[in-house]
């Protein structure tokens, strides 16, 4: 079984639960129906003869803490409890520990539920840069004075957005995706960016010429980061030849989160640049007279 111990929640299954019952209840269901989405969701899980139990502790011990066990819930986890749970799964100390959780949760679910937890309904975010719009900002910063790309320029080109479900599972916001490139100075004008190379995005588990995509994708911390960049204006540059964006099949592209300031996000753009260009010769691209 995928559990690392006793208590309800330690549990892949458990989880799993919790996080699809939180995530129909973000999307504003009501109880009943979120619970009817989960059946549905989960319904491997359910006729599983292990799996059940995981299912449904889950389901009654997270409701309640919510303030919204339904009745159906309510008496088909006491019932399970009755009946001696899951406790033949479990040897030892530990079916001991076990048999203590479920008296335990029983206890819980018999007693008064808390005041009932609402839940505000999420609204899809859109990508807060629009294609073709390229930012700046110089690596002008104290941090980088002993590196050689002390007062370098990072580009940012934006490629477009992806859809991902990063913050509840099934709820597809926009993320934006975006180029990079490096260079000394800025160019006289927009055509001349299609001149400086890409910061290649390699994986360090794939060959070098396998698995390439030039993108990195941008999560929300950036729209206070956007404060700080310089517009440098909109352009159809030119792109690279990717592997397709994807998040599911091992072709990753490369995420990187901003961490609340400034200077902790340029520090981590930096390390993004160093680790994205370790196949190649850094030295000689950032040296490289023609940018």
């Amino acid at each position: 079984m995928g559990a690392w111990g006793v208590k309800i929640f330690q549990s892949d299954v458990a989880l799993d639960v919790k996080e699809d019952f939180k995530a129909q209840l973000l999307l504003g269901k009501s109880d009943e129906e979120a619970l009817q989405a989960v059946k549905e969701a989960c319904r491997d899980f359910i006729n599983d003869p292990e799996d059940q139990y995981e299912f449904w502790f889950a389901v009654a011990s997270y409701s309640y803490d919510l303030g919204r066990l339904v009745p159906e819930v309510k008496e088909k986890a006491v019932s399970l409890i009755d009946d001696g749970g899951d406790l033949e799964r479990w040897e030892g100390k530990e079916k001991a520990k076990r048999e203590a959780v479920l008296n335990e949760l029983k206890a819980k679910l018999l007693s008064e539920q808390p005041p009932r937890k609402e839940f505000k309904p999420l609204k899809n975010r859109k990508s807060y840069l629009e294609i073709n719009d390229i930012y700046y900002f110089q690596l002008n910063e104290d941090q980088f004075k002993d590196q050689y790309y002390y007062n370098y320029y990072v580009i940012i080109l934006v490629e477009g957005a992806a859809c991902e479900d990063f913050r509840v599972r099934g709820f597809l916001d926009e993320y934006p995706l975006v180029y990079l490139k490096i260079c000394r100075s800025l160019p006289d004008k927009l055509e001349d960016l299609d001149k400086i190379p890409m910061v290649p995005a390699y994986y360090r588990d794939t060959k070098k010429d396998q698995d390439l995509d030039q993108r990195i994708l941008m999560l929300d911390g950036f729209r206070s980061f956007k404060k700080r960049l310089n517009y440098l204006g909109r352009y159809d540059f030119k792109r690279e030849a990717n592997t397709g964006y994807t998040l599911d099949n091992g072709k990753r592209v490369p995420v990187i989160k901003e961490d609340g300031t400034w200077r902790g996000t340029i520090r981590d753009w930096c390390i993004l640049i160093r680790e994205l260009t370790y196949v190649l010769d850094v030295e000689k691209m950032f040296h490289n007279k023609e940018f």
